[in-house]
C-alpha cells in the first residue's frame, strides 16, 4: 500500500477560490490517521456563519469516528478502497465546488519510516495531538444534514410526496433528498440504525412504499430505473447489524445501503450537480 498524505481545506466562500488548510489525512504503514489544525479551525470559525461552522465541524467528527474505526482493523485495509484511501480519496478530491475538499494525495517517497508527528510538523510546524471531538454526542439526524450541506448537489431536500401522485401510499411522506437525473429517479433517505428496532422496520417499510411508488410513476412515463438509497452509519447493536446483513442480500429490496461517508463520492459518480428535472416531472 501507498503511503500518502492529503491536505484537508475549508471554502469559507463558496463565491471565491479562497482556501484556508485545517488538517491532513495520511496513511503511514497502511494505518490512517487525522490531524486537525486547533489553531487553524479558530481561524476559519472567524470565517463562517454558526450554523456553518457547527456542520464542519460534525464533519470533521465524522472523518475522525470513521478513521478511527478503520485503524483498529489494520489487516483488512489493503483488501478493499475504504473512504480515505489512496485512490479514493485521489478521485474526490477533484470537485473543488465543496465548503470541505481534500487535496489531490501526495506519495511519501523514501525507504525510512515516516512517522505522523513528523509529517505534521514539516507540513503545519505543530506538535502533533489526535483529534478531540467535542464530547457532546452528534445525532445521526445532524450528521446527515451536514454531510448534505458539505456536498454539492441539485436534490430537492424533503420533499413531501402525495398520495395523489404516489399511489402507493395513503398518507404525505416526506423524503430527505429527491432528483431527476437521466431520465431516472434518484433519491436519499437517512436511517438511524441506533433507533428503536420498531422504528427502523417502519422507516424502510415506508421507503419501501415510497420507492414503489416512484418507479411505478416513472415506468408510466417510460423513465429508466430509478437508484435509491437509505443512507446509514455503522451499525453498533445486534439487531441493526442482523436487519443489515439480511437486506443486503435480499435481491427483492428495491434500494442499496450507504454509508454517510459515502455520500460526496456517491454524488460526484451520479452527476448530481447537473440540472434536476424533479419539477417538470412531478408535476
Amino acid at each position: 500500500m501507498k503511503q500518502f498524505y492529503s491536505l484537508v481545506y475549508v471554502k469559507p466562500n463558496v463565491l471565491t477560490d479562497e482556501l484556508i488548510l485545517v488538517g491532513m489525512i495520511a496513511g503511514i504503514q497502511n494505518k490512517p490517521f487525522f490531524y486537525l489544525s486547533e489553531s487553524r479551525m479558530r481561524i476559519v470559525k472567524k470565517s463562517m456563519k454558526v450554523n456553518q461552522y457547527e456542520s464542519l465541524k460534525n464533519s470533521m467528527t465524522l472523518i475522525h469516528n470513521e478513521i478511527s474505526d478503520l485503524s483498529r482493523m489494520p489487516e483488512s485495509l489493503p483488501l478493499f478502497d475504504h473512504a480515505y484511501s489512496y485512490d479514493i480519496i485521489r478521485a474526490t478530491s477533484l470537485y473543488k465546488k465543496n465548503l470541505l475538499l481534500f487535496s489531490n494525495p501526495s506519495e511519501i517517497m523514501g525507504s525510512g519510516i515516516m512517522e505522523i508527528s513528523r509529517l505534521v510538523k514539516l507540513i503545519f510546524n505543530e506538535k502533533y495531538h489526535s483529534f478531540q471531538p467535542d464530547k457532546k454526542q452528534i445525532s445521526f439526524r445532524s450528521k446527515w444534514i451536514g454531510i448534505q450541506k458539505l456536498t454539492r448537489h441539485t436534490l430537492r431536500r424533503k420533499l413531501t410526496l402525495n398520495p395523489n401522485t404516489i399511489k402507493t401510499i395513503f398518507f404525505p411522506h416526506q423524503i430527505d433528498l429527491l432528483g431527476v437525473y437521466g431520465d431516472r429517479f434518484v433519491s436519499f433517505h437517512g436511517l438511524d440504525l441506533q433507533s428503536a428496532p420498531r422504528t427502523i422496520e417502519k422507516n424502510v417499510f415506508e421507503f419501501t412504499r415510497l420507492i414503489r411508488g416512484l418507479e411505478e410513476y416513472g415506468q408510466k412515463r417510460n423513465m429508466q430505473k430509478g437508484v435509491h438509497f437509505l443512507v446509514i452509519e455503522n451499525p453498533r447493536n445486534q439487531f441493526s447489524k442482523d436487519l443489515l446483513a439480511k437486506l443486503e442480500v435480499d435481491s427483492s429490496v428495491s434500494f442499496s445501503f450507504l454509508r454517510l461517508s459515502n455520500f460526496n463520492k456517491t454524488a460526484i459518480d451520479l452527476e448530481l450537480g447537473k440540472e434536476n428535472e424533479i419539477d417538470q416531472i412531478l408535476n
